[in-house]
This record gives structure tokens, sequence and C-alpha cells, in this order.
């Protein structure tokens, strides 16, 4: 039952890290040229306050992300390490579930964040792509870089 549980478990963290990986990489897989914010301001038909403000967000979200990133990745690979069925290895478990969903959050509150600089209508169009994709996201690489 254990065993079971904890397979389960660290599904549900890499389907949660999947998640955030794709919704900070929206932009990336949309727009194969390269340049996300004219992509954002073409396609959600956006002002130039609009742009100004959502590159704020960006700039300020980076750096959370990344630190998200760094922690989980140690945990990762500290659970490499460790057998699965040891206290350790449960606790570690723990531990990487705890973060992908403080990430996750984060990330959604990012996301909204974008989309309420944006038109009511445009934002919504904005999260509906972006937030089914924070369900792919497999935390392997911090925000804004490949």
């Amino acid at each position: 039952m254990k065993n079971r549980r904890a397979i389960i478990l660290i599904l549900l963290a890499i389907a949660s890290g999947l998640a955030a990986f794709f919704a900070t990489r929206a932009f990336r897989v949309s727009n194969p040229s390269g340049d996300e914010m004219r992509w954002l301001a073409d396609e959600f038909a956006l002002t130039p306050e609009q742009v100004a403000v959502i590159r704020k967000l960006e700039a300020d979200y980076a750096p959370v992300c990344a630190e998200h990133c760094r922690r989980i990745n140690e945990i990762r690979a500290r659970l490499a390490t460790l057998e699965n069925n040891s206290p350790d290895g449960e606790a570690a478990r723990a531990q990487w579930a705890e973060l992908v969903r403080e990430c996750n959050a984060a990330t959604m509150r990012h996301l909204e964040s974008v989309a309420a600089a944006m038109s009511p209508g445009q934002g919504r169009r904005y999260l509906a792509l972006v937030v089914p994709k924070l369900a792919r996201h497999e935390h392997t690489h911090p925000f804004g870089l490949k």
C-alpha cells in the first residue's frame, strides 16, 4: 500500500511539474520566432502600457521561478540517492510534492497577474491557453531559460 501511495504521489508531482513548465513556456511553444513579448502583444492585442506591465511581471517572477526550480532539483537529486521505502525517501518525496504545489500555486498567481494586465476577454483567452499547460511541467529549467 505504501509503495502504491508513493508511486501515485510521485506521478502527481511529475504531472504538476510538467504543468508549470509548459505554462511558463507557453510563449515559446506558440511563437517559434523567439520574440515572446511581440507575439503576446500581437496575439492578445496589448497596448504599450499593458506590454510594460507584463514585462515587469515577467521580470519580477523569473527569480521566483528559478528559486523554485533550484529547490525542486535539489530534492530530485536527493531522491535519486535514497531508497524508495526509507523514511528519508518518504520525507524527500513529501518535500518534493510540497515544493511542486508551492511552485504551481505561484505560477498560477503569476499567470493570473499577466491575464489581469490584459483586457478581460483577452485575459480569459490567455488563461485558457496557458493554464492547461501547467499540468505538464517537469521542473527542469528555471523560468525563461531553455
